[in-house]
């Protein structure tokens, strides 16, 4: 980033030091004290550079690079009604590595007879006072791509 003052007068003058950077979400995103930003996960963070007795800041949005595939974990898992819950975790294969996107992810279930999960977190809660077993298929999507696994909900 850079940081330009502009004076009473109009005129305009990019600042090279002397100018305070700083972060507002380090987890997301870091800068430099020369104003480079780095990015460290998925989400937004405010930049701010501040000279003398002013400051402004900017918005820095980090998202993943080309996700090529999603894997939901556990795969192929089975789990009964009376076991509650079932935490779920996607990890994104991209351009640069992978990714933990369990967090950032947009999370369904094809089946509410199964049980529901959370769309933010993928922690998925069985549905109690089956008669039957119910199989559900499990996403995560993020970026335009979809990983999914197969859970079945057992009545015992």
């Amino acid at each position: 980033m850079s940081a330009v003052a502009t004076y009473n007068d109009g005129t305009t003058k990019t600042l090279g030091t002397g100018v305070q950077w700083n972060s507002g979400t380090p987890s997301v995103a870091t800068v430099s004290s020369a104003g480079l930003v780095t990015g460290v996960a998925t989400g937004t963070s405010s930049i701010t550079g501040s000279f003398q007795t002013q400051s402004n800041s900017a918005t820095v949005t980090v998202q993943l690079a080309n996700i090529l595939k999603i894997t939901v974990t556990p795969m192929n898992d089975t789990i009964t009604q009376s076991s509650g819950t079932l935490q779920f975790d996607a990890m994104a294969t991209t351009s640069g590595g992978n990714q933990d996107i369990t967090n950032s992810a947009n999370w369904s279930s094809s089946n509410s007879a199964a049980g529901s999960i959370d769309p933010a977190s993928g922690l998925f809660t069985a549905a109690t006072g089956l008669t039957s077993n119910q199989t559900t298929v499990i996403s995560a999507s993020e970026g335009g791509v979809t990983g999914q696994t197969n859970l079945t909900v057992t009545t015992q």
